[in-house]
């Protein structure tokens, strides 16, 4: 404990540090560049929604103390739902809320079917199209009010937007009140400065991990365990290959407030076709990190007109989440993902046992001995248990991914330690033939492999 002590207080400020600035730098990701693109007084009327199905007004009621949507067990589940303006260049939006609710079962074989707030569309030919992570609330248990938000990435094809308050499950309350949904943007800086950032880090780690590296090329191997830890943690950890991005204390600090057109006098005229920002952007770029150049004017969304109580509603309009096919963008974040939903033998995910003896023959292999383990095992803890706390997502898969994880390492880990150990055999050996041969062995001879 006391050289734990002793080491923090040399190191410890540089790492909180730098914790600080990748805490900051997130929160500063975003930035508004659009109105809110529901009436502000959406939760205190159900006639800004529409209906899948005429729903009582015991499960769905709203008014000045926002909306309330009751889920009681045996009786079917419903939602409420609202298209929404969609302009050309705008990637992000960010949807802000107050939300509490009380007793929330989810149900027992589906774990998204709970009561929650999701972001979907349509694409050009009317079929469904949505961000891979387009729960923004998912409700479990009992939780007191409190300030949510995040950012989700819309996919490039979705051309129509819908947001749906969903109330499934098996039973529960939830209340939401001050709902937002708003355009906006990454902050044109933000890339350059997670590179630096990221820079400071493997700097900083490499530092860290000379004095646990014997042999030749140290500060070389010491970087590069340094670059592998940091990919670890980017994709296992945080932030993933995810295209919903929640503030992580308080809300994202994204400028002033932009009032709508309405409030303004300035409404958009339907002829005139919304520019986006002037942008090129490659067809194969990553939905993780990109930037988009500061604009000169706002970009105003044009208004989508309250829905009608008793307006019909077209299959157009309420998104069937989980029937219907829909087109994803490519990255190599989405494609992990989807190759973790797919690979699996029984309930035991491969994905997650070979990136993890991937992981662990590159970083133990490196380092040429055992002595860095903390670092690849707490990767594999905390890639279950942070983004599950994010995100809200925990289920009993994720005890078997975690048995994944620590198999792949413990098997690199063997595979390493079995490879020195012939390797020294092999050394010891070729220096007694050579001592019984009368021979002097150069440390250039004595190198295998």
């Amino acid at each position: 404990m006391k050289r734990f002590f002793s080491w923090w207080r040399v190191h410890g400020k540089v790492l909180l540090g730098l914790c600080l600035l990748t805490l900051l730098l997130w929160q500063w990701r975003f930035e508004r560049i659009g109105p809110n693109l529901i009436p502000d007084h959406a939760c205190e009327s159900l006639e800004h929604w529409t209906q899948g199905k005429t729903i009582s007004p015991e499960l769905a009621r709203a008014d000045g103390d926002g909306l309330v949507l009751t889920k009681r067990r045996n009786q079917s589940n419903f939602s409420l739902s609202r298209p929404l303006a969609k302009a050309e260049g705008v990637n992000y939006v960010a949807v802000t809320c107050d939300a509490s609710w009380e007793g929330v079962v989810p149900h027992p074989l589906i774990g998204w079917l709970t009561p929650r707030v999701a972001i979907a569309g349509y694409d050009e030919t009317n079929r469904f199209s949505s961000p891979m992570d387009r729960d923004v609330l998912v409700a479990t248990g009992t939780k007191d009010w409190h300030r949510l938000q995040a950012v989700v990435e819309l996919p490039v094809h979705m051309k129509k937007m819908v947001i749906s308050i969903d109330g499934y499950g098996e039973e529960g309350v939830l209340h939401l009140r001050g709902l937002r949904v708003e355009a906006v943007r990454q902050r044109a800086w933000f890339v350059p400065a997670t590179i630096l950032l990221l820079a400071s880090w493997a700097w900083v780690l490499s530092r860290l991990l000379l004095p646990q590296i014997r042999g030749r090329w140290v500060q070389t191997r010491a970087f590069l365990i340094a670059c592998g830890i940091l990919c670890g943690v980017w994709f296992f950890v945080f932030p993933q290959g995810r295209t919903m991005f929640p503030s992580l204390i308080g809300g994202f600090v994204m400028g002033p407030v932009i009032p709508s057109a309405a409030e303004a006098s300035t409404q958009l005229s339907p002829e005139k076709p919304v520019e986006p920002p002037p942008a090129v952007v490659s067809p194969a770029r990553s939905p993780r990190l990109r930037t988009i150049p500061p604009v000169t004017e706002t970009v105003e969304i044009p208004a989508v007109p309250d829905v009608p109580k008793k307006a019909e509603v077209s299959p157009a309009t309420v998104p069937v989440m989980a029937a219907t096919p829909m087109r994803e963008e490519f990255s190599l974040g989405i494609w992990l993902r989807e190759l973790d939903r797919k690979w699996n033998w029984e309930k035991y995910n491969l994905t997650h046992f070979t990136a993890f003896l991937g992981i662990g023959l590159f970083l133990f292999g490196c380092a040429g001995s055992a002595r860095i383990w903390p670092l690849p095992f707490g990767i594999a803890v905390l890639g279950e248990i942070i983004p599950n706390l994010i995100y809200h997502s925990w289920d009993r898969g994720d005890w078997w991914d975690l048995t994944a994880n620590v198999s792949g390492l413990l098997l690199s880990l063997g595979i390493i330690l079995l490879f020195q150990r012939i390797r020294r055999r092999l050394k010891k050996r070729m220096s007694a033939r050579r001592t019984a041969l009368g021979q002097d062995a150069g440390p250039e001879d004595l190198e295998v492999l």
